[in-house]
C-alpha cells in the first residue's frame, strides 16, 4: 500500500499495508525501504520510538529534507549522530534520547534553523556543546543530561532569545561559569561543575548569571 495524499504521519509501508516500522528489528531494515518518500507523498512525521531498534542511524536520513517530527527514542541505537542531520532543513523536533548513541555532537545540528526541541538525553555522547548550536534561534527546549559531556556552555548560546529551558543534569565534566542567556532559561546543573571553574580555568563570560542556575521550572 503506498502513502496518500500530501502529507503522511507514518513512514515506512510494506507492500502488504503492514507498517515496516513496526517489523523492523535494525535499522539496516531501514535502508530497505524509501524512508518517506513514495510517488509524489511527503512525509513530515516519522516515528520509530520503542521499538527495540539497533544498529546505526542511516545517513539517508538527511535526505528527508520535508520531515519535521523525527521520533527515535527509547531504543538500542548505536553508533554517531550521523552528519547529514543537518540537512534536515524542516525538523523542529528531534527525539534521540534514551538510545546508545556514542561520539560527539555534530556541528551540522546548527543548520537546523527551524529547531525548536532538541532531546539528547540518556545517551553516551561525548565532548563539548558544539558553539554551532548558537545558530538555532527557534530553539526552546533542549535536553542533553545523563551523557559524558565536557566543558561549558558556549558563549555563542547566550543570543538564544527563544531558549526557555536547557538541562544539563548528571554532566559530571561538564564545567565553567554560566554566561548571560538572553531567554533567561530554566536552567538544570545539578550533578555537573557548571558554574564552577574548570580545571583548566576556561572563563565563560558571567554577566547575567544571578539566580540562573538550577531554577526549577513552576
Amino acid at each position: 500500500m503506498a502513502l496518500s495524499g500530501h502529507k503522511a504521519t507514518l513512514v515506512l509501508i510494506l507492500s502488504s499495508g503492514i507498517p515496516a516500522l513496526l517489523r523492523a528489528s535494525s535499522l539496516s531494515d531501514i535502508e530497505e525501504y524509501q524512508l518517506c518518500l513514495n510517488g509524489t507523498s511527503v512525509c513530515q512525521i516519522l516515528s520509530l520510538r520503542m521499538q527495540s531498534l539497533t544498529g546505526t542511524l542511516p545517513t539517508e536520513l538527511g535526505t528527508l529534507t520535508a520531515v519535521t517530527e523525527l521520533n527515535l527514542y527509547s531504543n538500542r541505537i548505536t553508533g554517531t549522530v550521523p552528519t547529514e542531520l543537518g540537512s534536515m532543513a524542516a525538523i523542529a523536533h528531534l527525539d534521540l534520547y534514551r538510545n546508545r548513541l556514542t561520539g560527539t555532537m555534530p556541528t551540522e545540528l546548527g543548520n537546523l534553523a527551524a529547531m525548536s526541541y532538541l532531546y539528547l538525553f540518556y545517551n553516551r555522547l561525548v565532548g563539548s556543546l558544539p558553539s554551532e548550536l548558537g545558530n538555532l534561534a527557534a530553539l526552546t527546549y533542549i535536553d542533553i543530561g545523563a551523557n559524558n559531556l565536557t566543558g561549558g556552555i558556549p558563549q555563542e548560546m547566550g543570543g538564544m532569545a527563544a531558549l526557555q529551558v536547557m538541562d544539563c543534569r548528571d554532566n559530571t565534566r561538564m564545567c565553567g561559569l554560566i554566561g548571560h542567556m538572553t531567554g533567561a532559561p530554566y536552567l538544570y546543573t545539578d550533578n555537573t561543575g557548571l558554574g564552577e571553574w574548570c580545571s583548566t580555568k576556561v572563563l565563560i563570560d558571567t554577566a547575567g548569571t544571578a539566580g540562573m542556575q538550577g531554577a526549577a521550572l513552576p
